[in-house]
């Protein structure tokens, strides 16, 4: 498995061991290079460890955490940014810049989850020759990367009706290839709330608002465009219907 290279910048030592343990104890695949609490300490360790993604918050001493890519030219911006803060007020000045994500603290697993995610989709790793497959999100073209026991599928985000968890596996209903069952957890696709017209209804489900035919008001359930049904947690209702007016 190949390695993501990190590095943790805060000026708050707690938090700084806080996120250091939930990436050792959960995501193996994180290397945590090394940490630093100032933007020009950062700066340094970037240039010396080379990281694939900075975890960051973004309110720092001196400098803010938007300030960090002025320090390197284009060329050196070979790294993505993760923000870790206590402030929301940021979120969409960090999206407009290009953040590959912005998180609010406490930090859950399934938020570094979802960043990693992300990163892959930037990264589009592919490795036939070891047969190393990662699903990854083509961003421009729209389409998901899908693999079976036997077939890779590239399908369309509008050919996607929803995602199923079913244990270690989830079941994808599409339109064009029927039920695919895949090897991987249903949370290594959030990501693609940020991308498309995905929703994660309920914990066993992320749907297409797109593919949506009726909303149950009294059972919340979703009748989807297969005629199937998918349920609703109640307070992600008022989420949905957000989504669907935009």
């Amino acid at each position: 498995m190949k390695k993501i290279k990190a590095i943790i910048v805060d000026n708050n030592s707690s938090a700084i061991k806080a996120l250091s343990n939930i990436l050792t104890e959960n995501f193996l695949q994180v290397e945590v290079l090394a940490t630093s609490k100032t933007i020009p300490d950062a700066v340094e360790k970037i240039n010396l460890h080379k990281p694939n993604v900075v975890f960051m918050e973004v309110e720092m001493p001196e400098y803010s955490g938007f300030d960090l890519y002025s320090f390197f030219n284009k060329q050196e911006r070979n790294f993505k940014i993760v923000f870790i803060t206590n402030h929301p007020e940021y979120a969409l000045k960090a999206f407009e810049n290009f953040i590959i994500d912005y998180i609010l603290k406490p930090v859950r697993v399934e938020d570094i989850a979802r960043a990693l995610n992300k990163l892959s989709v930037h990264q589009l790793e592919f490795n036939g020759e070891k047969n190393n497959y990662r699903e990854i999100a083509v961003l421009h073209e729209k389409k998901l990367l899908l693999q079976t026991a036997d077939v890779i599928f590239v399908v369309k985000h509008d050919d996607i009706i929803f995602f199923h968890a079913e244990g270690s596996y989830t079941k994808v209903y599409t339109i064009s290839h029927g039920e695919l069952n895949i090897s991987k957890k249903l949370i290594e696709f959030e990501f693609l709330e940020t991308i498309g017209p995905f929703f994660r209804s309920h914990r066993s489900y992320i749907i297409n608002i797109n593919h949506i035919k009726k909303v149950d008001k009294r059972d919340y359930l979703i009748t989807m465009s297969n005629d199937k049904t998918v349920f609703l947690t109640y307070d992600k209702r008022q989420h949905l219907l957000d989504r669907i007016m935009v």
